[in-house]
This record gives structure tokens, sequence and C-alpha cells, in this order.
């Protein structure tokens, strides 16, 4: 193998985390691969429970804005699953004073 290239198996598993958000059973939003963390948004009647905000709010954004042309209902809670940065430093991407 050449100095730098990248062993396919590898290559293979990295393919598994092109970004997308995932939706399951309708309501459930998953997005998977934009960062090494993920996060969830569970679409209620008249409102939204995210679960985890990503590491950055540059991860974040492209996550807010696919969220964003799912559904245009609030965020009206927030769960975090536990306080490592890489789950809860996103949420200005989320949510703000104004929203």
């Amino acid at each position: 193998m050449e100095t730098g290239a990248v062993h396919p198996a590898l290559a293979a598993q990295n393919a598994k985390f092109t970004p997308e958000i995932r939706t399951v059973a309708g309501r459930y939003h998953v997005a998977y691969g934009f960062s090494p963390s993920n996060c969830t948004l569970i679409e209620g009647d008249d409102g939204c429970i995210l679960i985890d905000s990503l590491p950055t709010v540059d991860f974040a954004e492209p996550v807010a804005r696919g969220f964003r042309e799912i559904t245009e209902k609030p965020i009206r809670a927030v769960i975090y699953t536990h306080v490592h940065p890489d789950h809860i430093s996103g949420i200005r991407a989320f949510v703000s004073d104004e929203r």
C-alpha cells in the first residue's frame, strides 16, 4: 500500500457516516454523520424536543437547517443525554433567546 493511501476497509467504514437526516416512524429525525456525535428531533403535535445538539455551532447549523426543512414546529424542550461538550455545544444553532 502506498503512503497516504486509505485501506479499502477503512474507506468503506467511513462511507457509512455520510451526513444525512434519517426519519424514523415519521416523527423521529436523527442527524447522523454530521459530527462524531449525533442529535435527534422528536416532533410533537405543536412543537419538538431536541435531544443533544452536536459539538459546535458549525457542526449543528446544517442539521438545524435540515430539521427546519422537515418541520417548522418550534423546539419546546432540549434534553442532554450528558454534559460532554460534543453533546451540548451546538445548541445556539437550534435555539436562541429569540426563539
